[in-house]
């Protein structure tokens, strides 16, 4: 009976050990827990809307251009909204190439990429000299032509910076007596400061320079104007 009681007790005691080594591998028994890699976070990208035609004709409206003028060479951002880089950049090509003539032997860089066009480009410069009176007549000599200038533009999003560099004029100059024209005289290349002689004579070089100027800077506003109104219609005539 003894014997019982002593194998029991052991069994019991066995049994034990096993039971508390069973526990303690459990607690020791280090969880993995499955790394999950986070995502990263997409850069934004700017959503470009295009104008409708009511806000394309009221931006054309009320908008004015501001040029920036030092001697003949000027400079101007115009802001295009809606439209991609590469829309402007395609649509500056079509309005130049339908307004210069010789576009294609002008271009002197064509960088799509860098969104960068060079090119020569001839802007209308129209002066009037007013004149001494002829038999009690009032006289004016009107010159009426081109200044070629190397026109760079600079090509973002919804804008472009557009420089016009350098001056040479190409064109005739008219004699008015009232209301009647005389044979006209033509002069060609001009530099500025042979027209600025022609225009406000030996004794007025300056205001002649002036006039030139102030005559090329309303072609710049011509040529700026044409081309936004020209690449806000062709984006609406992309969505049709």
């Amino acid at each position: 009976m003894k014997k019982l009681i002593l194998l029991l007790s052991l069994m019991c005691f066995v049994f034990g050990i096993q039971a508390q080594n069973r526990r303690q591998g459990v607690r020791s028994t280090t969880v993995k827990k499955t790394a999950v890699a986070k995502k990263a976070r997409t850069s934004e990208v700017k959503k470009i809307v295009p104008m409708t035609s009511e806000q394309v004709t009221e931006y054309t409206k009320h908008m004015v251009d501001s040029v920036k003028m030092e001697g003949s060479n000027w400079e101007s951002i115009l802001i295009l909204p809606g439209l991609t880089k590469n829309e402007i950049y395609r649509f500056a090509k079509e309005y130049m190439s339908k307004n210069f003539t010789n576009w294609a032997k002008n271009i002197q860089l064509d960088d799509v990429e860098n969104g960068k066009i060079v090119c020569m480009g001839a802007l209308q410069t129209i002066v009037v000299k007013k004149m001494n009176p002829i038999d009690g007549k009032n006289c004016a000599e009107v010159f009426n032509g081109n200044t070629k200038q190397t026109l760079t533009l600079d090509i973002k999003d919804e804008k472009v910076r557009v420089r016009g560099e350098g001056f040479a004029w190409t064109g005739k100059a008219t004699l008015y007596i009232e209301n009647m024209s005389c044979d006209p005289s033509y002069y060609y290349g001009e530099g500025l400061l042979t027209m600025s002689m022609l225009i406000g004579e030996e004794k007025n070089v300056a205001g002649g320079e002036t006039m030139c100027c102030d005559a090329l800077r309303l072609g710049v506003l011509q040529y700026l104007t044409g081309l936004r109104n020209y690449s806000l219609k062709a984006k609406l005539d992309d969505d049709f």
